[in-house]
């Protein structure tokens, strides 16, 4: 549980509770070999349809199907990238034989690849032939794979992207900081909350994250002076919405401070509204993403809030990748009249380490 400390610092709770990466691991499958037989071919034998898919952290991949064969080659398709949060993460490699017709078949995995020694390999490559064991614990082949690391940087590539970079899936990561909504969201919109940011170019598929759900805004003890204010305002018959309005304070903190009872219909009335005023986020995404000459001269960033329908709540907001990728673009960003969301949107560059 991530708690903000020291409010008036540049660390924000969206920070703390989505740290930074620490770099990029680069992974490219080259082949497999003497790997299980899961299919038999009346007119072939025993062969298998392998694939490779692996896991860091949360991210996955998979890698294009070999069709029957025990000691696959990949050529393309080969290469992922992904996030790491921790030099101390690891990674699982599994590899799978795809059924058409079933639940695909594991030949075989690596658990708890280390991914440390590829970090501190500085700009080199790193080779490994990884031993492929089945759920016992049984010997099922190998699989050879090349790793590569890269660090994360603002500063933009004046110079031009290395080859290094270039030669893979992602040069840059695009970072969107979403904090808090300014405003009361529509009451046709029930919340819980989303943002959604969508990277396109119009051809090729879109890149897309979602943040979890919105809470309501953090309640602040109500000091000695303001509880007396409220109190007083209650006593003189005013509604809890009438005391908000002139103390800045939600109706659902009014009802808490006067201590009154009301129905169960109220109470769940009030929670609503606490949850559609100033929604919060406080979370940030990130989308590794391409740098190519598409991407430079089409690709747009979107980003809109949707309600726990996933219906659209009032306008999207649009901007090119480019001026993102040269220059931070700070909020707030209106979604509707007298609504808007906090945020920033800013670029980091994949570099070799120095």
């Amino acid at each position: 549980i991530a708690h903000d400390l020291v409010e008036d610092d540049e660390v924000g709770l969206a920070d703390l509770k989505c740290p930074e990466p620490v770099g990029v691991l680069r992974l490219l499958v080259k082949s497999g070999a003497d790997l299980r037989a899961a299919d038999y071919n009346i007119f072939s034998g025993k062969t298998s349809d392998p694939y490779v898919s692996v896991r860091v952290g949360q991210q996955t991949w998979r890698s294009p199907t070999i069709m029957k064969t025990m000691s696959p080659v990949w050529a393309h398709g080969n290469v992922a990238d992904f996030l790491v949060y921790d030099v101390g993460q690891t990674a699982t490699v599994r590899v799978l034989d795809e059924d058409k017709m079933s639940q695909d078949d594991l030949l075989g995995e690596a658990r708890a690849v280390d991914l440390s020694r590829v970090s501190a390999a500085k700009a080199g490559v790193v080779d490994k032939t990884l031993p492929l064991a089945d759920r016992c614990g049984g010997q099922q082949g190998s699989l050879r794979v090349s790793m590569r690391w890269f660090c994360l940087t603002q500063e933009a590539p004046v110079h031009g992207i290395s080859q290094a970079v270039a030669r893979g899936p992602s040069q840059l990561m695009l970072r969107a900081k979403f904090e808090d909504v300014c405003g009361q969201m529509p009451a046709t919109s029930p919340a819980p909350f989303f943002v959604r940011l969508t990277v396109s170019d119009g051809r090729s598929q879109d890149s897309t994250a979602m943040t979890r759900a919105s809470h309501a805004y953090p309640v602040k003890a109500a000091s000695e002076d303001l509880r007396r204010v409220c109190l007083s305002l209650s006593r003189r018959g005013d509604k809890p919405e009438a005391v908000a309005a002139i103390t800045g304070l939600t109706p659902g903190e009014v009802e808490r401070i006067i201590g009154k009872e009301t129905k169960a219909a109220v109470t769940h009335e009030l929670s609503n509204k606490d949850k559609s005023t100033n929604p919060c986020f406080r979370q940030t995404l990130r989308l590794l993403l391409p740098w190519t000459v598409e991407m430079m001269n089409h690709a747009v960033v979107r980003i809109e809030i949707v309600d726990n329908k996933r219906r659209l709540v009032g306008n999207f907001v649009e901007e090119k990748l480019m001026h993102i990728a040269s220059k931070e673009l700070r909020g707030p960003f209106s979604i509707l009249s007298q609504v808007s969301l906090e945020g920033a949107l800013s670029a980091r560059w994949l570099q070799l380490p120095s």
